[in-house]
């Protein structure tokens, strides 16, 4: 028996930072656990082309990494749940890493190529902390954490300075 799929439907998960629309023309969205991959201009019509599986509860937060290196396009995409984790991933093939350190659900990620640092990626939760993490070796570790208090993170975005060329990370809290 020969089977296809004829239709594909997905709802997009109700918070604020759930969907993203790459450099790519692809817009990369959350689907209860899942990243659907929507195609816009799919031959004559539109399709999700892809899902991606990783995460074991809801999904909370995609981002779509600007400006990747050619040499470094094996992570592209970004996202945070509320199993309390980040994953990185190839949007082509899935699961690169995922990030393990908070105690609670993960509403914010921000991440960043940087020619000196590699990677950086920032993530923020409902434990009320934000954390730093870069690659060591074939790992991922957090380097630094930030203690929000009772606050929480709303937003996080990096930056380049213009002339040093060092990143700088801004984060909205309560």
């Amino acid at each position: 028996m020969i089977t296809s799929n004829r239709y594909t439907s997905a709802a997009c998960n109700r918070t604020p930072e759930s969907l993203d629309w790459g450099e790519d023309g692809l817009i990369y969205f959350a689907a209860c656990h899942a990243i659907a991959v929507f195609d816009s201009n799919f031959q004559v019509s539109s399709k999700i082309v892809r899902t991606l599986y990783g995460h074991t509860a809801r999904v909370n937060t995609v981002k779509k990494i600007r400006n990747v290196p050619p040499a470094e396009q094996t992570v592209d995409l970004v996202s945070g749940s509320d199993d309390g984790t980040c994953v990185l991933w190839d949007s082509r093939e899935g699961v690169k890493y995922t990030l393990k350190g908070h105690s609670k659900g993960v509403t914010q990620v921000e991440a960043i190529y940087h020619q000196r640092d590699g990677l950086l990626v920032a993530t923020g939760s409902a434990d009320s902390s934000v954390k730093l993490w870069r690659r060591e070796g074939d790992q991922f570790e957090c380097f630094q954490t930030i203690d929000l208090r009772t606050g929480y993170c709303f937003a996080l975005k990096f930056c380049t300075l213009p002339r040093s060329g060092g990143v700088m990370l801004a984060c909205a809290t309560d």
